[in-house]
């Protein structure tokens, strides 16, 4: 089934309507409901809300694992201070 639906003679579930049943709005609106807030706290929830929904739904055919994506936050990303850049440009130290 288009989606990852299931044809077991109920109406087939598709990836796509569970990440639209996840996120409360229609089929159509899935893509632009992922990438259209401009909050990245509100895209990573999205996100693992849909992945969750997506793992737990037994009746939508997976062709491989889905897991949440560990989403790290950026205050946590390691940068040279200026005298470090300064070393490793082997400048002259001020």
């Amino acid at each position: 089934m288009a989606d990852g639906g299931v044809d077991d003679g109920e109406p087939p579930k598709t990836l796509r309507g569970v990440a639209a049943d996840a996120m409360d709005v229609g089929a159509t609106e899935v893509e632009s409901a992922l990438t259209d807030p401009d909050e990245s706290i509100e895209q990573m929830n999205r996100f693992d809300s849909v992945v969750k929904a997506v793992k737990e739904n037994e009746k939508v055919s997976r062709g491989r694992d889905y897991d949440e994506m560990g989403w790290r936050n950026s205050a946590l990303r390691w940068s040279l201070s200026e005298r470090a850049t300064h070393m490793e440009e082997n400048q002259s130290l001020t």
